[in-house]
């Protein structure tokens, strides 16, 4: 299996000897109105948000699954004209599992870039500033004046870096701090995993971008979460799965 373009992963070739009109049918949700208009040829449908799918349903060529529904994941073996399926999420390990061979399966990468890398960095500023404490201070109408560290000169480690990395980083830049880069892969400008280790004892700020795979399942256990600084803050923007929350930071 292999990525074809941004975001697709190619399995082996399936039947293309009818092309005359496509049944796409897809998630009803918000934002369904900008679909129209349409290319000719395609048949155009709405996945109900409950209930049971249609016979018509298992004659769909191009699905856009509403995202981790059991309903429909379990009706994918079951449509024998499915050509692709396109994700609304950057991750599809949820996907993989149920859809059969010879289908193309897209994810959406990139769509969410922008949305990601403010929360990210909405979360960095609210944390370093310590924001919910003066929420708190707010609420009960108390003024206790503190000092507060200063996020300039900081150094941000971002774990699992790709386009959301690169646009939470792009953000960061007026903010005067250093920024390294991990991910799976070592590239120009980019670390390998396996320098985490050896970088997490100097990040001051830990950024995780992970999706959710055998290998980075359970990564920020124990051993790595003791790594880090006992000031550090880790901010989760990928799959929770990449930290095991049981596991303690500090002996």
């Amino acid at each position: 299996m292999s990525f074809v373009g941004d975001g697709c992963l190619e399995r082996p070739p399936v039947r293309r000897d009818r092309l005359i009109k496509v049944r796409l049918w897809l998630r009803d949700g918000p934002g369904r109105e900008a679909i129209d208009p349409l290319p000719d040829g395609v048949e155009f449908h709405l996945i109900p948000r409950s209930g049971p799918l249609a016979e018509e349903f298992y004659a769909a060529e191009f699905l856009v699954p509403p995202y981790g529904s059991q309903r429909v994941l379990e009706a994918l073996p079951r449509m024998g004209e499915l050509r692709v399926v396109q994700a609304n999420s950057s991750g599809v390990e949820w996907l993989l599992p149920h859809v059969p061979e010879g289908i193309t399966v897209c994810s959406a990468r990139g769509i969410r870039d922008v949305a990601v890398a403010e929360w990210v960095f909405a979360a960095i500023l609210a944390m370093t500033k310590d924001l919910p404490h003066w929420q708190r201070q707010q609420e009960a109408e108390a003024w206790k004046p503190e000092l507060l560290d200063e996020f300039a000169g900081s150094l941000v480690l971002i774990v699992g870096y790709g386009s959301i990395g690169e646009a939470v980083e792009a953000r960061l830049a007026p903010f005067e701090v250093s920024v390294e880069r991990i991910a799976s892969r070592a590239r120009p400008g980019v670390y390998g995993v396996d320098r985490l280790s050896g970088l997490l004892p100097l990040a001051d700020i830990i950024v995780l971008l992970l999706p959710s795979t055998p290998s980075t399942d359970g990564l920020f256990d124990e051993e790595m979460l003791a790594r880090m600084k006992p000031d550090a803050l880790l901010v989760n923007a990928g799959r929770g799965t990449a930290v095991d929350t049981q596991a303690r930071s500090m002996p």
